[in-house]
């Protein structure tokens, strides 16, 4: 059995242990609760929601989306049901869109960091080495690479790990938590390194301005331009560490 297709079948034991879990607590409060039940919550029919809890049926983006969005998970959960989407469902194009279910798992700052650290010259193709680079334990940079490889994000080749995007965006207009969690992730480590960086190895600006609160959709579209011009402009002829680029433009005054 190949590595891909023991990661399915652990995605799949997952994937059942988690709807029978959220079917016996339906069934704690109402004892009449059923499959079919559950299935027209979700919006997936009765007999396919039944092969996806018994492990017969891999589960397809479609589905995990369903399954994320309609029910009622915990952080952990979601992560189990979108880990275990098949691999041979993953053909993902360049410049990929993530939903809002793939970023409920991937939206904690790690992930992200994972997915360009390996550019560095530097690196050894190792979750050792990534583990070093961005000071996290070594058993979550491992447990983290395995939902990477599942989600499609990275792969293994020749027991190297490398990345299978070249660029990453979300959704447009998402009104998500997943986002909200990024963005608390990533702000907590800007002020870790208000305190824990030297002055000369970081940058903090800001700017505080007068304007037409209905001119946000304009303000929008120059911080947009504005990432992507910084993002291909910034000089990396010698690639050696990994920066995260954060910009908050918000109210300081009451919101009408």
């Amino acid at each position: 059995m190949t590595s891909g297709e023991h990661l399915d079948q652990a995605g799949r034991q997952e994937l059942g242990l988690v709807l029978r879990r959220t079917l016996e607590k339906k069934q704690r409060h109402n004892p009449r609760f059923s499959l079919r039940a559950l299935a027209r919550m979700v919006d997936i029919p009765a007999g396919r929601l039944s092969e996806l809890m018994s492990g017969k049926r891999k589960l397809s983006p479609f589905y995990a989306d369903k399954l994320v969005t309609n029910l009622a998970l915990s952080k952990e959960e979601k992560a189990a049901i979108l880990a275990s989407v098949g691999t041979e469902s993953r053909r993902i194009p360049q410049g990929r869109k993530l939903s809002e279910g793939e970023l409920a798992l991937i939206s904690s700052w790690e992930y992200y960091a994972i997915l360009n650290v390996i550019k560095l010259d530097a690196y050894d193709g190792s979750e050792a080495w990534i583990a070093e680079r961005l000071n996290l334990p070594r058993l979550h940079v491992y447990k983290s690479v395995q939902l990477l490889v599942r989600l499609g994000l990275l792969a293994k080749v020749a027991e190297r790990i490398e990345r299978t995007e070249s660029s990453l965006t979300t959704e447009n207009n998402i009104p998500s938590s997943a986002i909200r969690s990024a963005h608390r992730s990533d702000i907590g480590k800007a002020l870790d390194a208000l305190d824990g960086v030297e002055t000369s190895k970081r940058i903090f600006s800001s700017a505080t301005v007068v304007c037409d609160s209905t001119s946000l959709e304009q303000a929008a579209k120059m911080i947009d331009r504005f990432n992507d011009k910084f993002a291909k402009k910034l000089p990396a002829k010698r690639k050696t560490a990994v920066y995260n680029l954060t910009i908050q433009f918000c109210p300081l005054t009451k919101v009408d």
